[in-house]
C-alpha cells in the first residue's frame, strides 16, 4: 500500500521498522476509536506481539498461488522465493510465472526487475506498488499501525461459519503519500481468540472476500499459510474463486 518515497516505513513493516523496543510510545494512538483500538491491540497479541515484531531484522519464506477465471481454470501460477533483510533494507524475490524466470531486487534505493535473465525497464513506481501489495498482507494485523489509515469499528458479522468482529480501514491516496491508492478493507477477527480470519476489500473496479485457512509459527509470530481469495459482491458474498495461496518455509532472523 505504500510508495517508495516513504521507503523504510513502506517495505512490508511499515511504521514498525525494528527499533529497540520503548514502552513510553503509544503505537495506538493514532486509532481514534477506542473499540477498533482494544481489537488491533488483541490481534496483535495474539500473532504474537508488537516487540517480538520489531525486533524481525530478516525474513525468508516460499509462496506459491494461482489466479483463477471465473470458469475454474487456472490463468497463470507462480512460485515464488521472498527474502528480506532490513537495517539496510535489500529484497530479493525470485518468481517463476508459467515458465518464465522473474527477479526483483531492491539494493541501495533502487529497484530492478528482470526476466529470464534479461533486465527490464520497469518504473520505481511500479515495482514498489508490486512488492508492497504483495507483503501487505502477510503483515498483518501489525500493518494496520500504519500512518494515516483511518479505522473504526464497524459491528459484528458471522464469517467462516465463526462469530466475528469487524473493523472497517479506509486507504486515501489523495491525502496521504505513504498510500498507494484508495481503498476501503473490512477485517474480520474471531470475538473470542482475536485470530485474524480474513478480509473483505473494495478496489477500484471489483471486490474480494479472502479467508485465511491457516497459519504457522515462526520467530513466536503467527504467519499465513494458507488463503483462499473470492471475487465478490458489495456485501462479501462469495462469486468464485480467484486465488489459492500457500507459503511457508519461514525463517524469521531476530
Amino acid at each position: 500500500m505504500k510508495y517508495l518515497s516513504l521507503l523504510l516505513i513502506s517495505l512490508f513493516f511499515a511504521c514498525t521498522t525494528p527499533t529497540p523496543p520503548n514502552t513510553s510510545i503509544d503505537r495506538y494512538a493514532h486509532i481514534q476509536d477506542k473499540k477498533a483500538r482494544t481489537i488491533v491491540q488483541s490481534a496483535i497479541d495474539f500473532a504474537g506481539g508488537i516487540e517480538q515484531w520489531e525486533s524481525v531484522k530478516h525474513l525468508r519464506y516460499s509462496k506459491q498461488f494461482d489466479l483463477l477465471l471465473e470458469s475454474g481454470d487456472i490463468q497463470k501460477s507462480y512460485n515464488q522465493l521472498h527474502d528480506y533483510t532490513y537495517q539496510p533494507t535489500k529484497i530479493n524475490i525470485f518468481s517463476i510465472e508459467n515458465g518464465d524466470s522473474i527477479r526483483t531486487i531492491f539494493e541501495d534505493a533502487k529497484y530492478q526487475r528482470s526476466k529470464n535473465d534479461r533486465l527490464l525497464d520497469t518504473s520505481q513506481k511500479s515495482l514498489a506498488k508490486s512488492v508492497n501489495s504483495s507483503t501487505y498482507v502477510l503483515g498483518m494485523p501489525f500493518k494496520l499501525l500504519d500512518a494515516g489509515a483511518r479505522i473504526s469499528y464497524e459491528g459484528e458479522a458471522d464469517f467462516k461459519e465463526k462469530k466475528a468482529t469487524v473493523l472497517l480501514v479506509n486507504y486515501d491516496a489523495e491525502k496521504h503519500k505513504n498510500h498507494s491508492s484508495s481503498e476501503t478493507w473490512k477485517f474480520y477477527f474471531d470475538q473470542k481468540t482475536a485470530e485474524w480470519l480474513g478480509y473483505w476489500v473494495q478496489s477500484s473496479d471489483h471486490f474480494n472476500t479472502v479467508e485465511n485457512i491457516s497459519f504457522e509459527q515462526a520467530g513466536d509470530l503467527l504467519w499465513i499459510k494458507e488463503r483462499k481469495s473470492y471475487r465478490a459482491d458489495s456485501l462479501g458474498n462469495r462469486l468464485y474463486l480467484r486465488a489459492d495461496y500457500s507459503y511457508g518455509n519461514y525463517e524469521v532472523g531476530i
